[in-house]
Formats: structure tokens, sequence, C-alpha cells
């Protein structure tokens, strides 16, 4: 009996590998129930932001001796940073290396398609970034905050935030 010639299931694994990755993230067309894109909640919470919170009116002069109403921030307030996707992913660094690293061997192997691998690690990567998201309590959240909300969890409120995370296989475009 002739062994079969598996080389090229091999290659064409491997040109699957270079030709596409996981991105792993919240996309846009995720909103919020209150139709707030996910993106700028997602954003202001992993690199904080400074909001208007009061605004007051002033008037401006124009070139011509004309004046208009323009209203400009008076006092803000302040979301600190709580990054979820960057640190999530930093604190599983080494566990997601190791878990790709046995993927690939498998790949190699023949026993998985380089399309499943790249789907188990973008399900493992989103899980370990959801339940950091999930355990993250610094910097705390204001006590006037955990009142209104009921809970000192800072990133978990609806769930919609942790929920959206999620991942795609994208092709590499030339």
């Amino acid at each position: 009996m002739t062994p079969e010639n598996r080389i090229p299931d091999l290659l064409n694994e491997l040109e699957y590998l270079a030709t596409h990755f996981v991105e792993i993230g919240i996309f846009s067309g995720s909103d919020r129930e209150d139709d707030t894109p996910m993106l700028m909640i997602a954003f202001v919470h992993e690199f904080g932001m400074q909001i208007p919170k009061q605004f007051k009116t002033t008037h401006v002069q124009g070139p011509w001796g004309s004046t208009k109403e323009r209203d400009e921030p008076e006092k803000w307030f302040y979301i600190p940073e709580r990054s979820y996707l960057r640190a999530g992913f930093d604190a599983n660094l080494d566990k997601i290396q190791r878990e790709f690293e046995l993927l690939l061997s498998q790949v190699l192997e023949l026993k998985i398609t380089g399309k499943s691998a790249l789907e188990l690690i973008g399900a493992s990567v989103t899980t370990k970034i959801q339940d950091f998201l999930v355990e993250l309590k610094e910097p705390p959240l204001a006590e006037s905050t955990i009142r209104a909300k009921g809970s000192s969890n800072p990133l978990i409120d609806t769930g919609q935030l942790m929920n959206s995370i999620t991942w795609k296989i994208t092709e590499v475009s030339e």
C-alpha cells in the first residue's frame, strides 16, 4: 500500500494561514439599545476621556462687528482609562501564544484546518478579554456612580460592552 501524499493539503493550510488573520475587538455596527455606538463607548473606556458636563454660552465678535453665540464647556467630568482590550490581551499573552503554538502544531499534523485554528484562537482570546473586563476593578467608580448603577464593577452595567467584544477572520489584502 502506497502512503497518501498529504503535502498538497499541508501547503493549502499554510497558504490559508499566510493569507488570513484574526481580528478581535468591537466592530462597527454594534450599538447600544439607546443607539449609542458601542465603538464610542469602547473607546472612552479603553483610553479614558474628558467629557463636557455643563456648557456656557459666550458671544463671539465676528470680523465685521457681528456677534454669534457659541457653547463652550464650563465643567467637565473625567472617565479614567480602564483598558480591557489592550491590557486583557497583554495579561494573557503567554497563554495565547501557547494555545496558538498548539493549534499550529495540529495544523501541521493536518489534524485541524488553518481556518479552524484561527476560529479557535479568536474565540479563546475573545473569552479571555471578556473575563478580564469582568474582573477589572481599577480605577474604581465614584461613589455617586456606584449608587446610581447599583454595582461597583466599572465596566459592567448592562453587559453590552462585554458582549460586543468579538472576533472575525479577515483575508490579507494585497
